[in-house]
């Protein structure tokens, strides 16, 4: 896969210019343009990734993607100890999932290869301050050999800010096997991953918050977003300054 930063200085190029096939730094997800697909429903029998093909993008679970969603979680949080499933596809054996468990305030971002015995696993616990601020915009991305040593990597982001990556050599470059998919829950029994060739147990619909659907969950095909933080406006100052010389000259 072809990849190249945009720079602050030329990230509106990527509001017009198709993202697919790149990995492309972005302050915001306005850098992407457009989503590939939207989904403004919930539904828990949907089609698996598995090849895929969206928006003109074939086999999209062997590619890059990036996923975003934003959810008003409850506070304080319920009791629950069950994996609460926001999105998933595939399954145990080659899969990718995010789920909230209310009684710990986590969010865990998974996918599961390798004939489901290696699992990227990425934890985050809200604080309270997160759960009381509203809508947090939720961000995941898959790179099929972005990780170390051009092995898979997923990353997960809470409002811009990455709150982990992780990486296997064990892991393989495909996020979702033939087991359907499921937004705000989880139709199909199979969901990844435990490790182990196993399915992730005790999950249930999500049903500890508000998923906003107005933005609805949006999937980029073929790409991989990387926030960075927007120039100041002091630092813009000064490379103007310093255009500025060089032209002098």
């Amino acid at each position: 896969m072809k990849k190249f930063f945009l720079s602050a200085h030329v990230i509106l190029i990527a509001t017009v210019a198709s993202s697919h096939g790149a990995m492309v730094s972005i302050p915001n997800l306005s850098g992407l343009g457009a989503p590939d697909e939207t989904l403004n429903a919930l539904n828990s029998f949907l089609p698996t990734f598995n090849a895929r093909a969206v928006n003109g993008v074939t086999g999209v679970d062997l590619k890059d993607a990036t996923f975003a969603l934003s959810v008003d979680f409850n506070d304080p949080a319920g009791a629950s100890d069950q994996n609460h499933v926001l999105w998933e596809t595939g399954g145990g054996t080659i899969g990718l999932s995010l789920v909230y468990v209310p009684s710990s305030t986590t969010l865990s971002l998974r996918q599961a290869s390798n004939a489901g015995n290696t699992v990227l696993q990425v934890d985050s616990i809200l604080s309270g301050a997160q759960k009381a601020g509203g809508d947090i915009e939720l961000v995941w991305t898959m790179s099929i050999n972005g990780g170390l040593s051009g092995q898979p990597q997923i990353e997960l982001f809470l409002d811009g800010i990455s709150v982990g990556t992780a990486t296997d050599p064990g892991a393989l470059g495909d996020w979702s096997g033939a087991n359907g998919a499921g937004f705000g829950g989880n139709a199909s029994g199979g969901i990844a991953a435990a490790g182990g060739n196993t399915n992730l147990g005790n999950t249930t619909n999500f049903a500890d918050g508000t998923i906003n659907l107005t933005t609805g969950l949006q999937f980029w095909a073929d790409t991989q977003a990387v926030f960075v933080p927007e120039p100041s406006t002091g630092l813009l100052g000064l490379a103007g300054l310093a255009l500025f010389g060089i032209r002098r000259r």
